[in-house]
């Protein structure tokens, strides 16, 4: 249903009442029902009236940075509520237009269709206040109410915003009417298990069973892991636009779009695969949305038999299926549907139970999702149930099985014939992807994560300077100077966790190597179509410092690698300079929902380096990366913060692409000709290497000796005689020593200008 009903009116006006009477009580979220959590009572003074003597009475203490507090959290139970797909009641007292379209947009992000309930409508002054007296701690001084009666008053709605009124009864009439379950009354209908973006079996089955009077629904879970994702879009596309197909939601369009809305806390890897072969097919991400806001929790196929079957994606119990008769959807949320009935742990975890073959589901149903657990037999197709079959379409066609349907056509006589078509699949693949989910199965966990790292000799674990409990892991010098590199060491690049819950929060890349260097891949490795996913990009490489910038406990952080430090302290007085306070915090929100950080190449002039970078001192948008152990770029979310903002971002500089190895060795001719850093090369599956200009590899081989030379540590430029007789005899080495190319840094100490002294021993050359 995903429907957010916005209650309207001054407090006192009968809100909770309405709610008791549609009998939603546990459906309603509101401030007032935080603040009664966050909030002491206290005793005040009622100054009297010509009728009612002075006297103590009580109150709610709500002091402004508590009722900050008050207002963020109800907005996360709203969220937590919205990303169950549970139908909500919002108890927004007068909300302006604007808040009113601020909270629309929120909850466009998971899917929901507003409705806005005037509950005020034609109450007098005179009677709210006398229903104010009565209100006991939570009644307002006359001064509040009036102004808050006054904004009801208005009656000021958004464009578009449907408003409910009238009687309990003719309200809840509305509700029953958007809550109802769809129905397909076709005689003829197709039940299409889980596709998982096998095309050709889907084709297949059309082929056999499809007629003009056919109509297709589909259990939920069309794409993520198969070969085709485009080509299941266009059919189920097409059956749409013919108005003969309905989409059960499943998981995986729950992800779709999640990861388009950037409202998902997990990587989801599949999923973005989807999205971005859909992107590169011209299919957008807010069409991408559109559809899947289009499916359903649940359908009833009224048409094509005498007793109504139900399908759902997951497979729900009896309980919910005489919710659903009674009251539609009211009261059963996505999330029942999706993830099915469970047992209690995994129920109480929000996960699936796979082992449904032990758990009583409702008869007369289809539904996919899950047919056993891993390394167990699959539960058999048809299972009898005392009120009816219960028919399972889930095959794992993406794994090796098959793609189920069942047809169900009342002129023949039919309850369900099940068909079952084979798919050919990668055989690696299907490995990899055997057994449930991989969105599904339990994290390693980042507490243990974090005992590796204090356990390592080559990590460097320290706390955050002003942030209690938080941990900076970066490798040692050590490390870096013996490639020291394991499955520990080249995760500690600036990840930040949190000591108490063991969670990832900001982090930056992992350790990537040069082409060649161990245990990076080599030449060999990189143009082997087996070990590397085509096309290969190369993005340019900028010579600056990273800053990291995540939400950490309500507060936008910008960090680098080592944490607090002058560089982060700088970066984040460019960065507030460039998006302004409200942009700050809008991108805190969007890097808070989809549990990220984003990493910013910072170009400053004193910030010296072996290249001196063109332009002025500026901010260039690398990546977003989720902020989780392994590591994984947010691609869409990068592209979303560059065009809110208008950053200057990594990928509008891309410097080549190639789609197969043939043209390998040549990009990486071209990049070492270049006179800047070099460029990172990317392959299809994200994995990283560098590669280094010449200029960029010769000017930094003399760093360590020019650096010695300019502190006095040695006479010479040791190790580099070619090179000190060229400074001596263009006049540098006189010129350094007497602080020519002395500069003060980003950290206010002294640094040598590196980059100036070469380029003027290059312009002495010409």
């Amino acid at each position: 249903m995903r429907a957010l009903f916005i209650l309207h009116g001054a407090p006192g006006v009968g809100k909770t009442r309405l709610l008791s009477d549609l009998g939603v009580t546990d459906l309603g979220v509101g401030f007032d029902q935080m603040r009664r959590i966050f909030c002491p009572v206290v005793p005040c003074f009622e100054p009297g009236t010509e009728t009612v003597a002075p006297a103590e009475s009580q109150t709610l203490r709500v002091p402004p940075d508590v009722d900050a507090l008050v207002v963020k959290a109800t907005y996360n139970a709203l969220e937590a509520r919205m990303g169950a797909g549970a139908t909500v009641f919002f108890d927004a007292t007068s909300l302006t237009t604007r808040s009113q379209n601020e909270l629309i947009k929120r909850a466009h992000r998971f899917g929901y269709d507003c409705h806005l309930i005037d509950v005020q409508g034609d109450i007098g002054l005179e009677e709210l206040r006398a229903r104010n007296r009565a209100r006991g701690v939570e009644r307002l001084d006359d001064q509040s109410l009036e102004r808050m009666w006054q904004a009801g008053a208005k009656r000021q709605f958004a464009r578009g915003l449907e408003v409910i009124s009238g009687s309990s009864a003719q309200i809840a009439e509305r509700i029953g009417q958007i809550a109802a379950v769809p129905k397909v009354t076709s005689s003829r209908v197709v039940v299409v298990g889980d596709v998982h973006s096998c095309e050709a079996p889907l084709r297949q089955a059309l082929a056999d069973h499809d007629t003009p009077a056919t109509h297709w629904v589909f259990v939920g879970d069309l794409f993520d892991r198969g070969p085709d994702p485009v080509g299941v879009w266009q059919i189920v596309s097409r059956l749409i636009a013919e108005n003969r197909c309905t989409v059960v939601t499943g998981n995986h369009e729950a992800n779709l779009r999640a990861v388009n809305n950037h409202t998902g806390s997990r990587r989801l890897v599949d999923t973005r695969e989807t999205r971005d072969a859909l992107l590169e097919a011209g299919v957008t991400a807010d069409r991408q949305t559109a559809f899947v806001n289009a499916t359903v929790p649940a359908v009833f196929l009224d048409g094509a038999d005498e007793t109504p079957w139900l399908v759902t994606h997951g497979g729900v119990g009896r309980t919910t299926v005489s919710t659903l008769t009674d009251t539609g959807l009211l009261h059963v949320s996505d999330a029942e549907c999706i993830w099915g009935l469970g047992d209690r742990n995994h129920t109480y975890r929000g996960r699936s139970s796979y082992d449904v073959e032990h758990i009583e589901l409702a008869g007369r149903q289809l539904h996919g999702h899950r047919n056993g657990i891993l390394d167990s037999a699959p539960v058999d197709a048809v299972r009898t149930a005392e009120d009816g079959p219960v028919v399972c379409l889930e095959s794992g066609v993406s794994t090796g099985g098959q793609l189920s349907l069942a047809v169900l056509d009342r002129s023949i006589g039919a309850a369900a014939r099940l068909s079952h078509y084979d798919d050919q699949v990668d055989p690696a693949r299907a490995e990899r992807l055997s057994g449930p989910p991989r969105s599904h199965r339990e994290s390693t966990g980042s507490a243990s994560l974090l005992e590796r790292m204090e356990a390592s000799p080559n990590v460097r674990v320290r706390g955050v300077e002003g942030l209690p409990g938080i941990v900076a892991a970066n490798f040692t010098r050590r490390a870096f100077a013996e490639g020291a590199w394991d499955e520990v060491s080249v995760h500690a690049r600036g990840l930040f966790i949190d000591r108490e819950t063991g969670k990832v929060v900001a982090r930056g890349y992992e350790k990537f190597f040069h082409v060649g260097e161990t245990p990076g891949r080599d030449r060999d490795q990189w143009v082997d179509a087996e070990v590397t996913r085509y096309p290969v990009r190369a993005v340019r490489k900028y010579n600056g410092y990273l800053a990291l910038v995540a939400s950490i406990r309500g507060r936008l952080m910008v960090f680098s690698k080592s944490g607090l430090t002058p560089y982060a302290r700088v970066a984040e007085r460019m960065l507030v300079a460039g998006v302004g306070d409200d942009g700050a915090e809008q991108l805190r929100e969007m890097l808070e929902r989809a549990d990220a950080t984003a990493v910013f190449e910072v170009l400053r002039h004193d910030d010296p380096h072996p290249i001196t970078e063109s332009g002025p001192d500026r901010m260039v948008l690398l990546d977003a990366i989720g902020n989780d152990e392994g590591f994984a770029t947010r691609d869409q979310l990068s592209t979303g913060i560059g065009r809110r903002f208008g950053l200057e971002c990594a990928a509008d500089h891309v410097m080549a692409v190639i789609p197969g190895p043939d043209g390998f060795d040549e990009m990486v001719r071209t990049i070492r000709a270049g006179h800047d850093e070099g460029a990172v090369l990317i392959d299809a599956n994200g994995y990283r290497s560098k590669v280094k200009t010449d200029r960029y590899a010769d000017r930094k081989a003399v760093r360590g000796a020019l650096e010695r030379f300019w502190r006095g540590d040695s006479a010479t430029v040791k190790g580099h005689d070619a090179l000190g007789r060229s400074l001596e005899a263009a006049g540098l080495l006189t010129a350094i020593r007497a602080g020519r190319f002395t500069t003060t840094g980003v950290d206010q100490s002294p640094h040598l200008d590196l980059a100036g002294v070469l380029d003027a021993l290059e312009a002495s050359r010409e």
